[in-house]
């Protein structure tokens, strides 16, 4: 093999990396937009429009059916009300116990009656008709997986809401979830 056999290989070895890379690189802006734009179907009815909700300027959201105020951001993020509303900060998962105890012990926006919805609360705000995620993405911010509920099932398990796909399931309590806090403005 002469220099310039190898030089020519090397050529293109460089250029095959290089296209290769750009396809990587458009393959994970593909998979970000994915994963933080909600795949919806028209023909599934939307229950959850942005119409139910009355949004206000302090990182919380009114549901004018149920009369739930939602903190719009989950556990462990900031609200930001410039350029518009977004969450900041990462998002914290913990385990049943930790996020009972945190919801007992927050205070937020002037209210200090935040509690974890249970389990029927929690499905109020799925919305069936779309994925990654199955909430009003508009409204509720930057929501993903898993999500406790306060509602225990059995001894060692909780129902929990999937926000990828809208299921419900289960967790053992000792193992991590996320959780978003509501107050009922009824009370």
């Amino acid at each position: 093999m002469t220099n310039n056999d190898i030089f020519y290989n090397y050529k293109i070895m460089n250029i095959m990396l290089t296209k290769t890379l750009k396809i990587l690189a458009l393959s994970s802006i593909l998979t970000l937009q994915q994963v933080f734009a909600a795949t919806c179907n028209d023909d599934i009815p939307n229950l959850t429009p942005n119409t139910r909700y009355t949004v206000h300027n302090d990182g919380t959201v009114t549901d004018n059916e149920t009369r739930l105020m939602w903190k719009v951001c989950s556990q462990g993020q900031t609200w930001d009300s410039r350029n518009g509303g977004v969450c900041l900060d990462d998002l914290s998962s913990s385990t049943w116990a930790k996020a009972l105890e945190a919801a007992r012990d927050e205070n937020y926006a002037g209210y200090d009656d935040w509690y974890l919805p249970n389990v029927k609360e929690l499905i109020t705000i799925v919305a069936y008709n779309c994925i990654n995620p199955s909430i009003n993405d508009d409204i509720f911010l930057e929501t993903q997986s898993n999500y406790w509920s306060s509602s225990p099932k059995g001894e060692d398990l909780a129902w929990t809401i999937n926000f990828s796909n809208g299921n419900r399931g289960e967790i053992d309590r000792a193992g991590v979830a996320l959780s978003r806090l509501v107050r009922n403005t009824q009370r």
